[in-house]
């Protein structure tokens, strides 16, 4: 018997969607009463109807094209402020004017942000904003602040795009190099939100919570793109919110009755840490859409969390591990599970089958597709065609596929992505992934979960290192030792060098996703740990 090959489609594209975001929004603007709602870092809330988001975008797009702002200039808007970010977002894609959104509040790298999206024009948020941003800017002209340039006039003369029209520049997390700008096009991102909106059943009656950036493929397109083409409500909470009390995500939705919010793996552990001694009173039962994605997806973190929030009324089929990148722009796979039925202590879990109008499949070094249970090369297709850089250049295979860097395995019909080629660690013939030792050296008490990184490192001589890093959590004496044997137990690896590290010390994107290129070359520098004296021994903090 023919073996199956590892390839799945999803159902038909839907059809009949908006042509470009500046229909979705002036659709949307019929909506009546507050649709977009912020909760900023000092916990105060502020909100705008879908008519007065559009009606300041407009504001503000007569300012832009009073500075000379044309169809087609990149535009970088850049603010703190979630709402800022929003209105001056929109302004530029109701005038064509492809947008780089920029968190400051994120500290993103903004010299490799201006030299790798290039944009024409820079448009800040405020004040505060033009002050922060204004010294690293050496590429785009200034054209003054949304909260001026929304007190002027509207234009109400929006640029008919066409699908193929860039509308947004993300630039990906950096996670295997440097990061790059991808093009999104106001038809992928249309469609993008149809399929998941299908798939989903999402309306006019689903409200969100969302603490993601808004200026990353998460926070603009994965929700407040989704929930407008929706016409939903959408709540965005500044990050330092959760961060700072994992359990007020859980206030918020309850308060706002939300049915979608998400979190990655090592956040959905965090919370569920915490919900497990709490005295509160939920009603969770709301709550049947958590998508688990930006790491990796672990079985055992689902499960923590779904039983930590089930006395809570939360469903067991409520957390949604998933997959997607910026080129794709943001998730296009999930899985619809009961968490109850996941093997605690496998290996990998699945992220299922891709929405609609998408195709995966995986591949050997060769660009063969593989048979079903073989690991191999993850490559996905969209509805819309590929996507481009910024730099004109695309991620493309021969016949149109995107090679997406991530090793994967098809088994029943259900994707399953085991890691990146970035951190694959190949002994003996033997594969294994960083994110699994990461995840055997943070279950040790004595370790901060959330600091820790493996590598393999070659040397120029063509030998391998083996390098363990954590931060401490707690003074141990054989932490090394300790170390050493739990990889060795779990993974039958050798541990060459153990490093302890401080706070902060280990390169992770905004997300918290390592960033493995630079993440390699710290650790080929870093000293061997000792008991006593290494350079890079903090005491906890």
């Amino acid at each position: 018997m023919k073996p199956q090959l590892a390839m799945i489609e999803g159902p038909p594209a839907p059809t009949g969607i908006p042509m470009n975001l500046v229909e979705v929004l002036t659709r949307a603007a019929e909506i009546p009463g507050p649709s977009v709602r912020f909760v900023r870092a000092d916990g105060t809330e502020s909100a705008l109807s879908y008519a007065d988001l559009l009606d300041r975008a407009a504001r503000v797009l007569h300012g832009l094209r009073a500075a000379g702002a044309r169809p087609g200039d990149r535009l970088l808007v850049a603010s703190d402020s979630g709402r800022d970010l929003i209105v001056g977002t929109w302004a530029g894609i109701l005038g064509t004017m492809p947008v780089i959104p920029t968190d400051l509040s994120t500290r993103p790298d903004l010299r490799t942000l201006l030299r790798v999206a290039a944009p024409r024009w820079v448009l800040t948020g405020h004040h505060g904003d033009h002050v922060a941003f204004e010294p690293e800017n050496t590429v785009g002209r200034p054209v003054g602040t949304v909260t001026d340039l929304e007190r002027g006039p509207a234009d109400t003369q929006w640029h008919n795009a066409r699908p193929d029209d860039p509308a947004l520049i993300a630039m990906t997390a950096g996670t295997t190099g440097s990061p790059k700008a991808v093009l999104l096009t106001h038809g992928a991102l249309t469609a993008r939100s149809a399929a998941t909106i299908a798939d989903n059943r999402l309306g006019a009656g689903t409200t969100t919570v969302n603490w993601m950036p808004v200026d990353h493929v998460g926070g603009l397109v994965m929700f407040h793109l989704r929930d407008m083409q929706a016409g939903g409500v959408q709540v965005h909470v500044d990050r330092a919110v959760v961060l700072g009390d994992p359990l007020r995500l859980l206030d918020l939705v309850d308060r706002h009755r939300a049915a979608i919010t998400w979190a990655t793996t090592s956040a959905l552990d965090l919370i569920a840490g915490h919900a497990e001694a709490a005295s509160r009173s939920w009603d969770l039962s709301c709550l049947t859409y958590v998508m688990n994605g930006g790491e990796p997806v672990r079985a055992r973190t689902v499960r923590r969390f779904t039983e930590a929030l089930a006395r809570f009324g939360m469903p067991p089929t409520a957390v949604r591990p998933g997959w997607g990148m910026s080129e794709t722009a943001g998730g296009v796979v999930d899985l619809r599970v009961d968490a109850r039925t996941l093997p605690a202590e496998s290996r990998w879990t699945p992220v299922g089958r891709p929405h609609s109008g998408v195709g995966v499949r995986v591949v050997d070094d060769n660009g063969a597709v593989v048979a079903e249970g073989v690991v191999g090369r993850l490559q996905v297709r969209t509805p819309t065609g590929p996507p481009k850089y910024a730099d004109g250049n695309h991620p493309l295979t021969p016949d149109g596929w995107i090679d997406t860097g991530d090793l994967a395995f098809v088994e029943d019909g259900s994707l399953t992505v085991t890691g990146s080629t970035a951190d694959a660690i190949v002994v003996d013939g033997v594969l294994h992934h960083a994110h699994e030792l990461e995840s055997t050296v943070s279950r040790l008490p004595f370790v901060d979960a959330t600091q820790t990184a493996a590598a393999l490192l070659i040397g120029a001589d063509g030998g391998s290192e083996l390098v363990v890093a954590y931060r401490p959590a707690a003074a141990v004496p054989d932490a090394e030792q300790r170390i050493r044997a739990a990889v060795e137990a779990a993974h039958g690896l050798t541990v060459h060098r153990v490093v302890p590290v401080p706070a902060g010390r280990l390169p992770r994107t905004r997300t918290g996703k390592p960033q493995r290129a630079r993440l390699a070359a710290l650790l080929a520098d870093w000293p061997a740990a000792t008991s006593e004296g290494s350079v890079w021994t903090s005491s906890p903090n």
